[in-house]
C-alpha cells in the first residue's frame, strides 16, 4: 500500500486473548461408618458412606464387600450387610464417583465373631437308695439310670463318679465295703446298658457322709444309697 500524506492507516487492534482453561476436575471424599462393627454369625451391619465432592458433581455410590451379604441397596449413601457363617474381619467399601473421571473409595473393617456356644444342659439325677445292708438294685431304680444312660449318650463330654453310701449301723470298714458294693452294682447296670467304663468313676464313703440324720430310722434309711455326681471329661 502507497503512503499518502494525511490518510491514517487504520490498525485492527490485537484479538482477545483466550479464555483461561476450566478448572481440573477435583476428586469427591468419603469417609464409611459401620453401626455395629462387632457382630456373630448372621447378625446385620448399618452401613453409612458421607460423601462430599468439592466442585459439587453429584455423586453415584457402589458398595462391595468380599464375604457376606447385602440386604439393601448398593446404589446409595446407606445400606446394610449381613455377616457370614465366618470369623475374621471383613473390610465393607465404597466407592463414589462424580461421572468426570473422579473417584475415591473408603472402607470400615466389621469384626465377626462365632456365636458362644449354647449353654450345657445341666443333669442332676436322683440318688439310688437300697434296702438295709443290701447291695441289689431295687426295681425303681431302671428308671432314673435309664436316664443317666440317655444323658452320657446325648452328651459325650460326660462322666459319672458314683458315690457309694449307707447308714452308721455295723463297722467303718464293713460300711466301706457296702458302699464299695452299691457303686458297683450302678456301674454295672451302666455298661451293660452300652456306657463305657471310662467314664465312670466308682468310690465308696461308707457311713462318712450321710446325707439325712442317722438318729432316726425314717431318714437313717435314706442314707443307703448311691450318689450319681456329673464330672465333666
Amino acid at each position: 500500500v502507497s503512503y499518502h500524506p494525511g490518510v491514517r492507516v487504520y490498525t485492527p487492534p490485537p484479538p482477545p486473548p483466550p479464555p483461561p482453561p476450566p478448572p481440573a476436575n477435583r476428586p469427591p471424599v468419603v469417609t464409611v461408618s459401620c453401626d455395629p462393627c462387632e457382630v456373630e454369625f448372621g447378625d446385620e451391619v448399618r452401613l453409612r458412606a458421607d460423601a462430599s465432592d468439592p466442585d459439587g458433581d453429584p455423586l453415584a455410590f457402589r458398595w462391595s464387600a468380599p464375604a457376606g451379604n447385602f440386604t439393601d441397596a448398593t446404589d446409595r449413601a446407606t445400606t446394610r450387610w449381613r455377616a457370614p457363617a465366618q470369623e475374621g474381619p471383613v473390610p465393607i467399601t465404597a466407592t463414589v464417583t462424580d461421572g468426570r473421571g473422579g473417584s475415591a473409595s473408603d472402607s470400615a473393617t466389621v469384626l465377626v465373631d462365632a456365636p458362644p456356644p449354647p449353654p450345657r444342659r445341666e443333669f442332676v439325677f436322683e440318688d439310688i437308695h437300697f434296702d438295709f445292708d443290701r447291695y441289689s438294685l431295687r426295681p425303681g431304680a431302671a428308671r432314673v439310670l435309664d436316664e443317666v444312660v440317655a444323658a452320657l449318650a446325648e452328651d459325650p463330654d460326660l462322666g459319672i463318679q458314683i458315690e457309694g453310701h449307707t447308714c452308721n449301723i455295723g463297722t467303718n470298714e464293713y460300711n466301706l465295703a457296702l458302699g464299695d458294693r452299691r457303686a458297683s452294682s450302678v456301674q454295672e447296670y451302666l455298661t451293660d446298658r452300652g456306657v463305657s467304663a471310662m467314664r465312670l468313676q466308682t468310690i465308696s464313703y461308707g457311713e462318712e457322709r450321710p446325707a439325712h440324720d442317722n438318729g432316726r430310722e425314717e431318714t437313717r434309711r435314706l442314707n443307703r444309697r448311691a450318689a450319681l455326681v456329673v464330672r465333666m471329661q
